[in-house]
């Protein structure tokens, strides 16, 4: 049962307006008798008039934001088994690449500015460096996970998941996705660096777009033309494209894949917890015109056929993207690949992205070389 919906949050309102036209004018003329009668009144209406005043602002949220499209995805298992199904370009299994160190890494074994930062930082704390921002993008500030023994160990190169959260939402959202990466954790795949850049930066839904205005967003540009190459030149970072793995959840999930479509040279890869495919622009923040179809990733897939991988990860009853689901599987072709991972409920949650995530790296470490334990 479908419960995003006005009638639901309208058929919630009606009791709770009801409830508060007896507080304020019926029951006080009760409690003008004696005994405990009156007090059980007064409790009673008033922890119904606070559940139906909670019930119909959350129901009003869920409008919005359709966590819980659905009844069944309240009550939804959190550890019903994924379905995977794939398309385009198969896969097969990686063995462990080795390989030889660039220039810029062997450059970046002594690089200053991080024997500085790991010099300041708070043991199992994220590196903060700031990346100069592209037109009218600030520098954008970014957190940075390195594995243990990263100081240690200056022959060794790691690749980068380049984490972009959903909006609302802040870098530092990235600690339980570190917490899985940790050596004592039971992970799938080998040492990484974690990368969580501020891309919704002073709370602005940047779609991580370039605006046509160019005094507007920059971040895809930020993250391409600074983020990347200051990482490359000052970390012992994977520089194949296959080393980098671009992780979001919802609009993250959009910013992930486009970044790895539109630049398959660089990021190789993408994990989409649920996300959609073209911007969804705010009201009063629509970096790009209305027609524009230049972050369409269904027009992107069929025209560019980039080769890259692609995880992604949506439950059934997700209202949000659900019917564009069957167009993007149909975008596919090869060289592009893409492992479709479904469960029947869940709606569009932060809880039940975060409990799929194991899924998510065990497929990168078992198709992407770079990151095999």
């Amino acid at each position: 049962m479908i419960i995003v919906k006005w009638r639901v949050v309208i058929l919630l309102l009606v009791p709770t307006i009801l409830c508060y036209g007896w507080m304020i004018f019926i029951l006080p003329r009760l409690m003008r008798s004696d005994g405990v009668r009156k007090y059980v009144l007064q409790a009673v209406s008033l922890t119904l008039t606070c559940l139906l005043t909670l019930t119909s602002v959350a129901s009003y949220l869920n409008l919005q934001n359709k966590w819980y499209p659905t009844l069944e995805s309240i009550f939804a298992d959190p550890n019903a088994p994924i379905t995977d199904s794939h398309y385009g370009a198969p896969l097969t299994p990686v063995s462990q690449q080795v390989s030889e160190h660039t220039p810029e890494q062997e450059n970046a074994r002594g690089a200053d500015s991080v024997k500085e930062a790991l010099a300041h930082a708070e043991p199992g704390k994220p590196l903060e460096i700031t990346v100069p921002g592209r037109g009218g993008t600030p520098d954008m500030k970014t957190f940075i996970w390195l594995p243990e023994g990263y100081a240690s160990h200056p022959e060794r190169t790691y690749p980068v998941i380049l984490g972009l959260s959903g909006y609302p939402g802040w870098p530092l959202g990235f600690e339980q996705l570190a917490a899985k990466l940790k050596p004592g954790a039971s992970r799938p795949i080998g040492d990484v660096i974690l990368v969580a850049p501020d891309i919704f930066y002073n709370g602005i839904d940047t779609e991580c777009v370039d605006s046509t205005n160019p005094k507007g967003p920059q971040v895809e540009s930020t993250i391409v033309e600074s983020l990347i190459p200051l990482l490359k030149t000052t970390l012992r970072v994977s520089t194949e494209a296959d080393g980098w793995l671009a992780w979001g959840y919802s609009s993250g999930g959009f910013c992930g894949p486009m970044l790895a479509i539109r630049h398959p040279d660089l990021i190789g890869a993408a994990v989409s917890f649920a996300g959609y495919f073209a911007p969804q622009y705010l009201e009063g923040q629509q970096w790009r015109p209305a027609e524009d179809t230049e972050y369409d990733l269904l027009r992107l897939l069929r025209e560019k056929k980039p080769p890259v991988k692609i995880w992604f990860f949506t439950a059934e009853d997700d209202l949000s993207i659900r019917d564009e689901v069957p167009a993007f599987t149909q975008a596919v072709q090869a060289p592009t690949s893409v492992q479709l991972a479904t469960v029947p409920a869940g709606g569009h949650r932060y809880d039940v992205w975060f409990s799929r995530e194991p899924a998510a790296l065990q497929w990168a470490g078992t198709y992407l070389a770079p990151f095999k334990p």
